[in-house]
């Protein structure tokens, strides 16, 4: 049996990136004279997701909703984004980490499975993986979006795991954070799912029977009761 898993919102904790992130967006929309609280940032930002007003790029589709919202022009909104890219998101990997208890559960999950991941992530997340958050060697098949040429939620990346894998899809799982990204495409090729139900995207509703996962857990630790 294999079981994949996403990296952020599921093993790594990206609250203190899209902190950073919305902090930075609120000194740029306070630099261009628009009055609002950070709690206007936040609560834009749910509402985003539960309309789902992203494709993508989730931060930068949030970055352009936020502008639009507030009638920032053209020339504005593209340098908040410029900024963005060039300032803010090469910082991700610095910032985020490993939910609590991570290393254990793939510690204990990896002496009776054979664990993988399937994420959208730059290539730079495999050095990280190893030197500093210390979980590379968890893994069995490490599948990033960038090294492959596809990005979830299209079917291709995970059809290409599953091939590396030698595996059909009825004899794995895949468990992440998002109902567009994690959950809908792996029901659509036959495989589990689980869903995770922590970070931003906990708030997100299904929209079709393929978006309801077979487990729905908010505790990453209730894996090793599934997994037993």
């Amino acid at each position: 049996m294999w079981v994949f898993f996403d990296l952020g919102g599921t093993l790594l904790d990206e609250d203190p990136f899209i902190s950073l992130v919305l902090k930075e967006v609120y000194r740029m929309l306070i630099e261009n004279d628009i009055k609002l609280h950070m709690s206007d940032i936040y609560e834009r930002m749910e509402a985003i997701v539960l309309k789902r007003k992203y494709g993508d790029h989730f931060f930068i589709d949030v970055i352009e909703n936020l502008c639009s919202e507030f009638r920032l022009d053209k020339e504005v909104t593209s340098s908040i984004i410029s900024y963005y890219k060039s300032k803010i998101a090469r910082q991700y990997l610095e910032v985020v980490h490993p939910y609590p208890g991570v290393n254990e559960i793939l510690k204990r999950m990896s002496r009776e499975y054979k664990l993988g991941i399937i994420a959208n992530q730059s290539s730079r997340v495999k050095e990280y993986l190893e030197d500093r958050w210390k979980l590379f060697h968890h893994f069995r098949l490490i599948v990033i979006s960038e090294n492959v040429g596809y990005r979830k939620p299209n079917l291709n990346i995970f059809l290409h795991a599953l091939g590396e894998a030698n595996c059909n899809p009825n004899k794995a799982f895949m468990i992440g954070d998002r109902l567009d990204h994690d959950i809908k495409p792996a029901k659509i090729l036959g495989m589990g799912t689980i869903r995770v139900k922590q970070g931003i995207f906990a708030i997100q509703e299904p929209k079709t029977p393929m978006e309801f996962p077979d487990f729905e857990i908010c505790d990453l630790k209730d894996l090793l009761n599934l997994f037993r």
